[in-house]
């Protein structure tokens, strides 16, 4: 069926269910797809399963804000686990890396140390 206007669901719980057996899909051909929530500032958001997305924040459903991100880069909120390697800079001339599998640890810069009693510590069997 297609429809030439706007589409108004006043429910208070308005939806729309699929039923099928593989997928629905929303798209458009003359642009991007816009869904928004209501509310203005952290109240408005759109819950996708348990990924939350307000503005350029993403989160879960029981913590709103994982990461945000910006033209510059991204910010984590707790802890950034990784079960690859870890690398700084561009490809050709990293400036930290950590392989993962060895957690060998490359830094081509100065290392600080600022606490009053900072210490390097071995803790290996040998060496």
């Amino acid at each position: 069926t297609a429809v030439s206007g706007d589409i108004t669901a006043s429910n208070d719980a308005a939806q729309i269910t699929h039923t099928g057996t593989t997928s629905l899909a929303i798209s458009s051909t003359s642009g991007f797809v816009s869904i928004a929530g209501a509310g203005t500032g952290g109240g408005a958001y759109v819950d996708v399963e348990d990924v939350r997305f307000t503005g350029l924040v993403l989160g879960t459903a029981t913590a709103a804000t994982v990461l945000t991100l910006a033209d510059t880069g991204v910010g984590v909120t707790g802890t950034l686990d990784s079960t690859g390697d870890f690398e700084v800079g561009t490809s050709g001339s990293r400036t930290f890396s950590v392989t993962a599998g060895s957690g060998d640890t490359a830094v081509s810069g100065d290392i600080t140390m600022s606490n009053n009693a900072a210490a390097i510590t071995h803790s290996g069997g040998t060496g």
